[in-house]
């Protein structure tokens, strides 16, 4: 394998090779008409590392980027992706894990979330749905801590729309909601079994 550093990418034109650029970054893999092309592991400065696939030059296919947070107690904590990427950002299927636990595995555009995916908070919470524009949007089911969960439409990362709750100890209820709470018409159903219908305001019967 063949080393070069420099301002300008050298003569690679096939094969396997390793270059340092100026600002510190690293790739070492395959090449083809001087460029990166095939497998091959970028290095940054900061310590983040990306793994997988190179087409043209650009981090194209499939592969795995795992960037370093912050030390806790000595430990270090990591953020990353593994999935498809196109041209550099996370295009198509891929899964992003966070140091704090949450995470999101699902459908990516231009490096956004869009489409179908599954979001899951440090504290347990639990969504499964459509994403839009990074945000919560559409149709989908969210999981609570407390073990109910909501099945309906979101707006903007609250529950908005027509929907459906319900609860481990026998609460439902199913109508309109608006920014998460019960609103417009709608039938609710107590621990108890006594059903009350009618006109919701911001979660209280009316």
């Amino acid at each position: 394998m063949r080393s070069y550093s420099g301002k300008t990418v050298p003569d690679i034109k096939d094969g396997k090779g390793e270059f340092t650029y100026p600002d510190g970054s690293k790739y070492v893999g395959e090449w083809k008409d001087n460029k990166p092309h095939g497998m091959g592991t970028e290095t940054y400065p900061d310590g983040s590392v990306y793994i997988g696939d190179f087409e043209n030059g650009e981090q194209t296919g499939f592969g795995s980027f795992t960037r370093p947070s912050y030390i806790e107690q000595g430990r270090p904590f990591e953020t990353k992706y593994v999935g498809d990427w196109y041209k550099g950002v996370r295009h198509g299927t891929g899964a992003w894990t966070f140091a704090n636990g949450e995470s999101f595995s699902g459908t990516w555009v231009d490096n956004i979330k869009d489409g179908h995916g599954v979001y899951t908070w440090p504290d347990g919470r639990r969504y499964e749905g459509n994403f839009s524009r990074n945000i919560i949007n559409g149709t989908g089911v969210q999981y609570h801590v407390d073990g109910s969960r909501y099945t309906g439409n979101f707006i903007d990362g609250e529950a908005s729309g027509f929907g459906n709750w319900k609860h481990p100890d026998g609460r439902e209820y199913e109508g309109e909601w608006l920014n998460n709470k019960f609103h417009g018409e709608g039938t609710y159903i107590s621990e108890t079994g006594e059903v009350l219908k009618g006109n919701f305001i911001k979660g209280v019967r009316q």
